[in-house]
């Protein structure tokens, strides 16, 4: 949906050169993010939360 900014780009305007790359700039949604390492055993060694990264 080009009209939805939450679908993680904006449109640009039509070219007045159609000949020219148009840049289509992407911004990342910000996200809750959990890293977390387990053994072979399935035993977490480490775990961190963050809160709103990109």
């Amino acid at each position: 949906d080009p009209n939805d900014p939450t679908k993680g780009y904006e449109v640009p305007n039509v070219p007045t050169n159609p000949g020219e790359d148009t840049p289509i700039n992407y911004v990342a949604n910000k996200a809750n993010l959990v890293v977390k390492y387990v053994d072979e055993k399935g035993k977490t060694f480490f775990l961190q939360r963050l809160q709103k990264v990109k």
